[in-house]
């Protein structure tokens, strides 16, 4: 089967944190793989369709690395599709670069 999709991804294991629309704490999930489109999210609770979501990564020392808004296009058992709705400039260039970095590796 042709893989379809508009982005090319980078399979990654990251802890991310993200906030629902509803929710006033942020929730920890593992982020599986991402691209200028979006990330899939792991997670035993996915969120109902076109719900939207706050997303932050960061790391220890508490600087954010990724950091945007998104919505939920699909889910099943395993996770949840997100879809980018808004990124700045320095989480899109930290995610090319990425990407780019994967490309290398081959």
């Amino acid at each position: 089967m042709r893989d379809q999709r508009k982005f090319k991804r980078k399979l990654i294991e990251v802890v991310t944190h993200f906030r629902y629309n509803d929710v006033d704490e942020f929730i920890q999930e593992h982020l599986r793989d991402i691209s200028l489109g979006g990330m899939f999210i792991k997670t035993s609770h996915p969120k109902r369709l076109n719900e939207k979501i706050y997303f932050k990564f960061s790391i220890d020392q508490g600087i954010t690395l990724i950091e945007g808004y998104g919505k939920v296009v699909w889910a099943n058992e395993e996770g949840m599709g997100i879809e980018f709705i808004s990124l700045d400039e320095k989480s899109r260039a930290l995610i090319e670069t990425m990407l780019e970095i994967k490309d290398n590796l081959k």
